[in-house]
């Protein structure tokens, strides 16, 4: 009988407790936690749940609970990218989207530029991704590293649709160097051979290639406008730098010779190259009109990739400007292109006719931490800039109609 007594105690005991925890996991969780428990075992093992919620803004943010953007500057992603850009909705008049692919993985995200939620748009695992190029919002270039040194090249479609989610890859001849035309129809690539390099002209697809110039020169790197296309010498502080405007026959027309350190980036049409030179810790940006032959100095200086394009009607470009370097023992573009030196950058908006700057802050007061700005873009309606932070690959964007 006490046996009995003692067995039923304990029953009603563990009832008892059962329905405190019950109590307490689904009556006390706050109704405005994204991804709250909807079971009890759920709430105790809240392991792969799908919605996570955060106490903040964060990357991970996702669905209707998703916080607007109200910062200035915002994180888009701390992981490693090997690539982020702009993309449109179609049919709406809504602030942009930023898409950026994981450099480990290959999966691709897109996120709103005024919102923290987060969609992944490919789940297709393309391991050690080294850079990614767009060629429009589905088509994409890849390159992968497949040894020590060896990069692979590859033409990408994006599936973006919920059920798919993928990636379809076709592989692409082994160029070491590529330019895509801003209107998105076809790319220039420069392959190193024997004697020297072999230029191409193909589609994007890797179709419809030809040969337009060999040259006993290896280094050439191709820049490309909305259909011009370009060569520059390989930039180094020691050596003069030339740029060549390339066309469809292999002719060359010479835009820029003599620059010590040169560093080009061609407006959206061509129109308009942007450049830099170097020499030692000396640094200058200029830029030409290619039409007029007209050449400005700019009143700021930095390396001319640390810019981009936000208008050519009348010439605004987003610039990195770096911290003066103290000591004077750098060599510049080469220690920073090879990673031996960083920057902390403050940020501008250059008018080069008019010789006039903007100042939007120093990025290390407006993030909380030292930038390093890499691959600049800015968005088709002029208002954010998009850029990667050299010193640890997160991918950020500004608010340029923001100055506080």
């Amino acid at each position: 009988m006490r046996r009995t007594l003692i067995i039923s105690g304990l029953g009603l005991l563990a009832v008892a407790l059962f329905a405190v925890g019950y109590f307490f996991v689904f009556q006390k969780t706050d109704s405005n936690t994204a991804g709250a428990p909807k079971d009890f075992f759920s709430a105790f093992f809240p392991f792969g749940q799908g919605n996570r919620a955060s106490e903040k803004p964060t990357n991970e943010a996702s669905g209707e609970s998703a916080q607007k953007v109200t910062a200035r500057i915002r994180q888009v992603s701390a992981r490693p990218t090997a690539g982020a850009w702009f993309t449109s909705p179609s049919g709406t008049t809504t602030p942009p989207h930023i898409r950026f692919t994981e450099r480990a993985t290959g999966h691709i995200f897109e996120t709103p530029t005024d919102s923290y939620a987060e969609l992944r748009i490919s789940n297709t695992t393309i391991p050690l991704m080294q850079e990614l190029l767009v060629v429009n919002d589905t088509a994409l270039l890849l390159r992968t590293l497949t040894g020590t040194e060896t990069i692979s090249n590859a033409f990408g479609v994006l599936n973006a649709t919920s059920s798919q989610q993928s990636l379809n890859t076709s592989a692409l001849k082994g160029f070491q160097r590529v330019a895509v035309a801003k209107n998105g129809l076809s790319m220039m690539t420069v392959t190193e051979v024997l004697r020297g390099s072999q230029i191409e002209l193909m589609q994007p697809d890797g179709t419809k290639s030809r040969t337009i110039l060999l040259s006993p020169i290896r280094s050439w790197v191709p820049l490309a406008g909305d259909s011009r296309f370009f060569i520059q010498s390989a930039p180094s502080s020691g050596a003069s730098g030339f740029l060549y405007e390339i066309k469809s026959n292999g002719g060359l027309t010479k835009i820029l010779s003599d620059i010590p350190g040169l560093l080009s980036v061609p407006s959206p049409t061509g129109r308009y190259i942007l450049y830099s030179g170097a020499t030692g810790v000396k640094v200058f940006l200029g830029m030409i009109d290619t039409k007029t032959g007209q050449n400005y100095t700019l009143p700021l200086k930095t390396l001319a990739t640390k810019c981009a394009w936000i208008s050519e009607d009348a010439p605004r470009v987003f610039c990195a400007i770096s911290d003066p370097l103290r000591g004077g023992t750098a060599t510049l573009p080469d220690d920073w292109l090879l990673g031996k030196i960083s920057f902390s950058d403050s940020v501008w908006i250059i008018r080069p006719i008019e010789n006039t700057a903007h100042s939007l802050g120093y990025l290390q007061e407006i993030a909380n931490t030292s930038i390093d700005v890499l691959n600049p873009t800015v968005s088709a309606d002029g208002r954010f800039a998009l850029f990667i932070n050299k010193n640890d690959l997160s991918v950020w964007s500004l608010d340029l109609n923001r100055d506080q």
